[in-house]
């Protein structure tokens, strides 16, 4: 018996792992009616539940109540959220002068003493046991993410895709989070009110031995594996691309700082 669970869970790890497996062929040129929608929602969620479990991480019982809800919300949110664009991400280059204000405070900022220890974040971050930081960002590069990563997302935004107001609304901006060797990000959907569309910004990264990837399932329900260098950036649609990082990290320190908005006008998604 011990090793039949064994072996299954070597196949589990590496079904988990293929890039594209557990998820869906490309659609074909026909529209999928609300009802194969919604299974193919049920599918991925059912997918990336099982990722919580692939390393033996020690859950605790709050943490596996959040995981039960995330697969419920991974399932039911998806479909009810608008689409910005025909790919829902983008991997891009941080705009020169804003990555040059970042990287001039960024290196300024971590002999300060701003890090700290980033509270836990109960069923999504294993900081529970794996215990990463946070680099609280200036006022000044939070006011300027704002800004210049507001128009960058507002372009992007497709108006054949998305017939509503592109005028955009920040609503969060923080870190810059500094994830540690071990760490995972359970795969879900940002939320609705609030984080409609995002970017993260990869600022730096410390002795990662290999590349770490965002796994992120586009609108046609393909799973892709994103690598980021230090001054890329991926812009996504938040609320609706089911995103995490479930394979730990293999690295000393891994930096990223993620700015969200919501469309000023006429969101009223809850």
């Amino acid at each position: 018996m011990k090793q039949l669970c064994s072996a299954a869970l070597v196949f589990l790890i590496a079904a988990c792992a293929a890039k594209d497996d557990g998820f869906d062929e490309p659609m074909d040129a026909r529209d999928e009616t609300a009802e194969e929608e919604l299974a193919r929602h049920k599918r991925i969620a059912d997918e990336v539940q099982k990722e919580a479990f692939l390393y033996g991480e020690k859950w605790a019982d709050a943490d596996l109540s959040v995981v039960r809800m995330n697969h419920r919300i991974n399932s039911s949110q998806p479909p009810r959220v608008p689409k910005f664009t025909k790919a829902g991400f983008k991997k891009a280059k941080i705009p020169a002068q804003l990555w040059g204000q970042i990287t001039d405070w960024f290196k300024s900022a971590k002999p300060e003493g701003s890090i700290h220890p980033e509270s836990n974040i109960v069923g999504y971050l294993n900081n529970n046991n794996v215990p990463n930081e946070m680099v609280e960002i200036s006022e000044f590069i939070r006011q300027q993410t704002f800004t210049v990563m507001g128009e960058v997302l507002r372009e992007w935004i497709d108006p054949k895709v998305y017939a509503g107001s592109r005028e955009l609304q920040g609503s969060a901006c923080y870190g810059v989070r500094k994830y540690v060797r071990g760490n995972t990000l359970q795969r879900h959907v940002d939320r609705l009110d609030t984080h409609a569309i995002s970017a993260i910004l990869n600022v730096g990264q410390e002795n990662v031995e290999v590349p770490w990837t965002l796994e992120i399932v586009d609108h046609q329900g393909i799973n892709h594996s994103v690598t980021m260098e230090p001054g890329e950036m991926i812009l996504y649609e938040s609320a609706r691309l089911v995103h995490g990082r479930p394979h730990p990290l293999k690295g000393d320190a891994y930096y990223n700082l993620f700015v969200h908005y919501r469309p000023k006008h006429g969101w009223d998604y809850r």
